[in-house]
Parts: C-alpha cells; structure tokens; sequence
C-alpha cells in the first residue's frame, strides 16, 4: 500500500473522479486519477459528499494489489492557505498573529479560537459560503454554545443553548426574524417560552382547508392593535380584497370597504357567513368606544330587506348628553309596549302630523 501527497490539478468529474499531481508517481507535469472516497454513501443517490476543489493538498493512497488510487483527506499548510488568502500572513502565521480574527483567516470561521485558544467551533463551509457551524465556545467570561446554518446572504437558523440567549431563531439577512425563547430574558422584555415574529413588510395567514385558531387558555389578553400613521401608506392600495400584489384572487368581495386610503383601520369579514361576538362572562361586557371629538360609530344593514335587531332580556337604554333622533326615510316608526308608554320633556312635547288619533 502507497500514501502519497499531491496537488489537485483537475477538479472532480461526476464520476468523483480527480487528477493530482505528486512528484512520486510520473513527471511533475503528469496527472494521475484518483476515486473519490466518503465515509458515507448508502448509493448514488444519497450519502456524505465533500469533494477536495482544485488547488488543494490532498494524501492519496494506493492499496496493495491495486492500480487505482484513491482520495484519504485534504491537507492544511498554514503557511499556504494564508499566502493564498486575500490580506493573509506575509511570513507565515505566529503565535501573535494566529491569536485574532481578521481578513484572510486560514480556517472557515474566523471565531474558531476566540474563546479559549483551541478550536472549540466545528465548521463545514461551501466555496459560496453556505456553512453549517457547531459551536461549543466557552470561557469564563461568555459562552456561545449553537448550532447554525447561514445561506451565503446571511438567511440564517440558529439553535442556541447559550444561558443568556437559549432560543430557536429563523431571520433572513434583512433581519425580519421568526424567534422561540426557552429561558426568556428580562432586559430584552422576553418571557420564557415566547414565540416572537416580526417583519418589515405584510404578514400574512392563510388555512386552505381547515381553521385557524387564536386563543389564550389561561393566561392574559388577546390585543389587536394597529398603530399606522399612514406615513407609508400605498395610495394604490385596496385594503385587504381584490387582487393582491402576487397576482392572485384575495377576498375579492372586500373591494365593498375600500373607502378611503388603506392604513390604519382593523378589518374583520365573512365573505358567506356570520361575523360573531360572544361574551360568557356573567357580568362580561361588550364595548365599542369611539374616542374622537367628531367620531362615528356605524351599524348598517345594507340589504334590501335586512333587518337591524338589538334585543336585550333585561332593561335596554338609549341615552344621549346631545339630540336624539330615531327617523324612518320612507316608511313607519313603531313604538309598542307591553306596558305603558312614558313620555317626559323638561320642555315641551311636540306632535305634528297630517293626523292624530289618540284612541
């Protein structure tokens, strides 16, 4: 059986197959195959592959008995990788110059020292730079124990046990972010076992076939609130109904409530059946409250033959600091009691019609 160094000349085929040169085995301008090994492929189709790029330092071996040759492990020559980096050591590195991160570092992670001295992250890292990260980094002052998977453009997951972090993080390099706490974090306004999302854009949820449903079981509130300006309204925009921005249909009978610009309001529809509001509470109130000096709130029914019911078991109380006024534009206004019927005016009471029967 033969080891031998050499230089990857050729890159690998889809065979896994590689030329190398060495300076045991033909001229030095001679180029012999060499197999692709892993230790792992259950076949063609699957298995662990990371094959040595054009370039590298590669140990091959020959075993006895045998014409071909076969790929063992990549070499790193500190002083090679480095020269061959953009900013790396002019002599090589030194105890100094090894002990920080900075442009042209000879590894795939440029922390992989940082917290003790010894390589405590475990890296595999594509040329594009997609890159997996095992990270056990810990000293007496910090610790930064993860598992990260980073896309070249910085979309990043990230699993951390760390004791001041300890969440599950999905954000993408404009750091809209997806975040699951365990432990929580005061000064951060985090509690233990938090789901977080936020984004700069729309957020959107969508059940095809099923339900979605909100609920707190025995906890606190569900607040809906929306605070927009409307300093980055879309004057072109419906508010949620007719076509959306990917071209597809979205509610499009909501087209009906776009009356003015679309920020600010809270939007709740049923496209074929009841909008419901239910209190269980025994003494649970429902309130609507309109703040405004010259707010409105509207009840409207606008069907043909719709009807407007408000029915109460109890006592029913319509009460005004200003004018009240009840008025039908084409037809009769009833007022039937079981009992009496009061009427009572620190002022006049007025009655015009074209007749008045009092029976």
């Amino acid at each position: 059986m033969k080891i031998l160094t050499g230089t990857v000349a050729m890159p690998p085929d889809i065979r896994g197959v590689f030329y190398v040169t060495t300076a045991d085995v033909g001229s030095p301008y001679e180029s012999i195959p060499v197999n692709y090994t892993s230790p792992y492929g259950g076949s063609p189709t699957h298995g662990i592959v990371a094959m040595p790029e054009e370039h590298d330092e590669v140990l091959i071996v020959q075993p006895t008995n045998s014409s071909e040759w076969f790929y063992l492990n990549t070499i790193w020559r500190v002083p090679k990788i480095a020269a061959l980096s953009e900013g790396g050591f002019e002599d090589g590195p030194t105890a100094d110059n090894l002990d920080a991160p900075r442009k042209g570092h000879i590894f795939p992670d440029a922390l992989m020292f940082k917290a003790a001295g010894v390589p405590d992250r475990y890296v595999w890292k594509s040329p594009l730079g997609n890159k997996i990260t095992l990270s056990d980094s810990r000293n007496k002052d910090f610790e930064n124990i993860q598992l990260r998977l980073r896309s070249p453009r910085g979309k990043i997951l990230t699993l951390n046990d760390s004791d001041h972090i300890d969440s599950i993080i999905l954000r993408n390099e404009h750091g809209d972010y997806i975040k699951i706490s365990t432990k929580g974090h005061k000064g951060r306004g985090e509690a233990a076992r938090m789901i977080e999302a936020e984004c700069l854009g729309p957020a959107r949820t969508t059940s095809h076939e099923g339900s979605i449903d909100l609920r707190v079981v025995d906890g606190k509130e569900i607040n809906i609130a929306n605070t927009s300006t409307g300093s980055h309204k879309n004057p072109d925009e419906v508010r949620i109904g007719g076509t959306n921005n990917a071209g597809g249909p979205h509610l499009q009978a909501l087209e009906q409530l776009k009356s003015g610009d679309a920020w600010g309001n809270i939007n709740i529809y049923s496209q074929y059946n009841d909008v419901n509001i239910d209190v269980r509470a025994p003494d649970g109130n429902i309130n609507i409250t309109s703040h405004g000096d010259e707010g409105t709130i509207n009840v409207t029914s606008e069907g043909e033959g719709s009807n407007i019911r408000v029915r109460s078991e109890g006592t029913m109380q319509l009460t005004s600091r200003n004018k009240l006024t009840i008025a039908s534009d084409t037809s009769d206004v009833d007022i039937d009691a079981g009992g009496n019927i009061l009427a009572t005016a620190a002022g006049n009471v007025d009655i015009d019609g074209t007749r008045i029967d009092l029976n």
